[in-house]
């Protein structure tokens, strides 16, 4: 089957202009005064590196299905999910500490339980990096409340908590950990 090569085109330009806006709003950042959008990105690619250099493949799906299994919980306890998901001034912090806490928790105990051996190159896990990394980020944020988060610039609010934002980072590690799996 012959390669439409004006539909590879037009994929090309498309990535193109997406990694222009994204470097267009990186431009922008004034590194000399740091503000909470240059800590969100330096956290950001912390976090993909801190999983590219200590977990593997599996440890990556099982921290995912972690944090999907500890969002689940939370939203199906009224009790927490009443408290938890309920934005305040007062306890967002612990609620991220918290979060994460459970998250890792659980994800520790199923890497007990789950014995996996996905197959996939080192792009591979930098993706899954990537997507892991982008959602905690924007599951952390969601705790935040809004009179603090109208003091972030608008890329970062709709790159990890517009809706369209929360529903990609949401998605992509389910799509990451599906095209891993269909390689195996």
């Amino acid at each position: 089957m012959p390669i439409d090569t004006n539909l590879v085109n037009e994929a090309l330009n498309k990535g193109t202009e997406g990694i222009n806006t994204v470097s267009q709003q990186v431009n922008k950042i004034n590194w000399s005064s740091p503000t909470w959008d240059l800590f969100i990105f330096v956290f950001f690619v912390a976090l993909v590196f801190l999983f590219i250099f200590s977990l593997n493949r599996d440890k990556i799906f099982i921290t995912i299905l972690g944090v999907y299994i500890i969002i689940g919980l939370l939203n199906l306890a009224p009790i927490l999910r009443d408290w938890y998901f309920k934005p305040d001034n007062i306890f967002f912090i612990w609620k991220i500490v918290l979060f994460l806490a459970l998250a890792a928790s659980f994800s520790a105990l199923l890497g007990r339980v789950v014995s996996l051996q996905l197959r996939g190159g080192v792009v591979f896990l930098i993706i899954l990096s990537i997507f892991q990394a982008g959602l905690l980020i924007s599951l952390m944020l969601s705790f935040v409340p809004s009179d603090i988060v109208k003091y972030l610039s608008k890329f970062t609010q709709s790159v990890f908590l517009s809706d369209i934002g929360k529903l990609g980072w949401y998605i992509l590690p389910i799509l990451g950990v599906l095209f891993i799996r269909k390689r195996i």
